[in-house]
């Protein structure tokens, strides 16, 4: 128990006097964790990990039940697929991650315990977290890349904002059979799609932050401003945030396409060169903010030179060995 001084308040010419007093219980408890995989039949050793917190400060009707939601159905349709015999070449993993509002507890611990093995073998993370609030798709990965442009191609549309119908809550199949994936995305300005930088604050942290493994967090976004509050349940989203569940629908199959695209390809659609941009242009905005850390001739300097120069050798190697094709199909 912890009592906080007292908080002076003004209203108007009457000012006011309050105590706040916060009860906080410290305890240990446990949690868990619940991981099942699915066993590649070419590269088992290679895991495609894909996770979802399925703890709430209070409903979580969108953090992170809307996510959850999308994560289980994803799941029951590959298990169609299994059960028709399909088998990816790579592992895939199911992650439904306990106590992530308490501090990324079973996330961290989880990459904690594993941390050797998933170094060697995790060669993607997939985040959904908060997944609907609205009808904007957004997304954030590291490396942040058109390495999603190998990924997101599916052959539906996404909602269109302010409620209008689309082919991505029904059944039928959009009359275009591939759409550009700029298109996907929130201020498309016709050229690649806008895929912003991993922060910090869900699960992929560990995953990214601490173990280096390339991580991608999806979610549709709208005004949600019943985060972590008692009306962020069923109510707010059938009335507000998803009326026609069509982001949840469409959630749920880019998670499908997402799991079957990694697992299944020859060479994974990451781009290294991609992640070589994106350090040399964080370390140029760095250099830029704070001029006076980085004087001429300083160690800093010369540490940020052979930064850059190593982030410009790993640019360079793929487009040495990547075959002729498939240069050729990333140009279009």
């Amino acid at each position: 128990m912890a009592r906080e001084p007292a908080v002076r308040l003004s209203r108007g010419a009457r000012p006011s006097r309050v105590h706040l007093k916060a009860d906080i219980l410290f305890e240990d408890k446990p949690i868990h964790n619940v991981i099942p995989r699915w066993r590649g039949a070419e590269k088992p050793d290679e895991w495609i990990v894909i996770g979802n917190h399925r703890d709430a400060w209070v409903h979580g009707a969108v953090d992170p039940n809307s996510g959850t939601a999308a994560l289980l159905e994803c799941a029951r349709a590959l298990g169609k697929l299994k059960e028709q015999g399909f088998k990816p070449k790579r592992t895939i993993v199911f992650a439904s991650w306990d106590a992530e509002e308490y501090g990324l507890v079973g996330s961290t611990e989880w990459c904690e315990d594993l941390r050797e093995e998933l170094e060697k073998k995790c060669v993607c993370y997939i985040n959904v977290d908060a997944g609907v609030s609205g009808r904007e798709f957004r997304a954030s990965a590291a490396p942040r890349s058109r390495a999603s442009r190998a990924t997101w191609r599916p052959p539906w549309r996404i909602p269109k904002k302010g409620g209008a119908s689309s082919t991505c809550g029904s059944s039928a199949p959009s009359p275009r059979p591939r759409i550009p994936l700029s298109v996907l995305f929130v201020g498309n300005d016709g050229e690649d799609p806008k895929v912003g930088d991993l922060g910090s604050g869900s699960d992929y942290t560990a995953f990214q932050h601490h173990l280096g493994i390339p991580s991608l967090d999806i979610q549709f976004e709208g005004p949600y401003g019943v985060y972590h509050s008692v009306l962020d349940d069923f109510f707010w989203m059938e009335r507000f945030g998803d009326p026609s569940f069509s982001s949840h629908r469409a959630l749920a199959r880019y998670l499908g396409v997402a799991l079957l695209r990694m697992s299944s390809a020859d060479l994974l659609p990451i781009r290294p060169e991609a992640q070589a941009n994106a350090i040399i242009g964080h370390l140029g905005d760095l250099m830029k903010q704070y001029p006076e850390v980085f004087a001429a001739n300083s160690e800093k300097t010369k540490a940020a030179d052979e930064l850059r120069s190593a982030a410009a050798r790993l640019g360079e190697l793929p487009r040495i060995w990547r075959p002729r094709g498939a240069r050729a199909r990333g140009r279009r």
